[in-house]
């Protein structure tokens, strides 16, 4: 029986999935699910830091030898990276890094291909009704909204609004102020205007 796996790169964690397809074709099973907190944008989303660049590289060799342990080639498995791995100055760095270390070929993706991948992800895992729906994906460094139909994709951004992102640049006191609050709501209002409109 076939094994495949596929990686997610995100700003805050990392994600590797192993499945192996069904004698019969019609379906998988899941063998290995492993998630690590690497927080890439802990300096900012701006700079992989120096710590985070390598807790990178330790996830991907641990992800190296959960593929060697399945059989699995690394340069087959698709890696996808998402806001942090499409904005650092130094992604293109960490991600040859990667390969020359790991042999696997990391991609930073747009924020568009993003969202439509998590419309395709969100279709094939939860039943929809007759309506249109918003389907959010929330991030460390984007948040992805897609406004959708059992069908199709209607319309989809990718926003520079992750946790990661709102925390390091609203959140100073702990408890949050109510004046960060209010800041962090006009902040969304003003970057999310096209999606009030669609809606």
């Amino acid at each position: 029986m076939a094994k495949h796996a596929v990686i997610d790169l995100g700003t805050n964690t990392f994600h590797l999935l192993i499945v192996e397809q069904h004698a019969d074709g019609q379906g998988w099973s899941q063998l290995l699910r492993e998630r690590v907190f690497v927080k890439l944008a802990e300096d900012g989303i701006e700079r992989i830091g120096p710590a985070a660049f390598e807790r990178g590289l330790a996830t991907l060799r641990l992800f190296r030898r959960h593929l060697d342990a399945h059989g699995i080639a690394p340069e087959t498995v698709p890696a996808y990276g998402t806001a942090a791995l499409r904005t650092a100055q130094n992604a293109p760095e960490f991600i040859r890094q990667v390969e020359a270390e790991t042999g696997i070929r990391a991609e930073a993706i747009s924020g568009e291909r993003e969202a439509a991948l998590i419309y395709q992800g969100v279709r094939q895992a939860v039943p929809f009704p007759d309506n249109r729906v918003l389907i959010m994906d929330i991030g460390g460094g984007s948040v992805e909204m897609v406004l959708a139909d059992g069908e199709l994709a209607l319309w989809q951004r990718s926003f520079p609004v992750g946790v990661a992102v709102l925390y390091r640049r609203f959140h100073k006191s702990d408890p949050i102020a109510p004046h960060e609050v209010a800041a962090v709501e006009a902040f969304l209002d003003d970057v999310m205007a096209e999606l009030w409109a669609e809606l």
